[in-house]
């Protein structure tokens, strides 16, 4: 920062939407957890809330379409089993550990969206009328 600056820091779009939007829905999803005493399943679910809010908004310009909301419901059930299963609580679990898990699972979820993007651009290509 330099000294014109006048000291002021702005935050982008998205880092606007993370502290608005994200981070209040992680904190609710994590001391719902954390009140049943599933602190272990809190901590999963969080990342996957937190997860798959970012990708709606990096994809946000695909919601006019019935297929991405069900893409999205569909990448949205596949991590329940992932969220109980996974043993993101212990000990042997660092930052890279779930920085991993972070990544893989961003990329489940924008994968379903891109696998839905293709199938429905190839249903819409088989039935376009011919011009004939």
């Amino acid at each position: 920062m330099s000294a014109d600056d006048g000291g002021k820091y702005s935050l982008t779009p998205v880092g606007k939407f993370t502290l608005q939007v994200v981070l209040p829905c992680i904190v609710v999803v994590f001391a719902a957890c954390a009140l049943l005493g599933q602190q272990e399943i809190g901590v999963g679910a969080a990342m996957a809330v937190g997860i798959l809010m970012m990708v709606i908004k990096f994809t946000w310009q695909l919601r006019g379409h019935r297929w991405y909301w069900v893409a999205i419901t569909v990448s949205a059930l596949l991590q329940i089993p992932v969220i109980f299963h996974a043993q993101l609580s212990h000990q042997a679990i660092t930052g890279k550990g779930f920085l991993l898990f972070g990544y893989v699972d961003f990329f489940a979820v924008w994968g379903c969206i891109v696998l839905a993007k293709k199938l429905m651009g190839r249903s819409d290509e088989d039935n376009a009328p011919s011009e004939e």
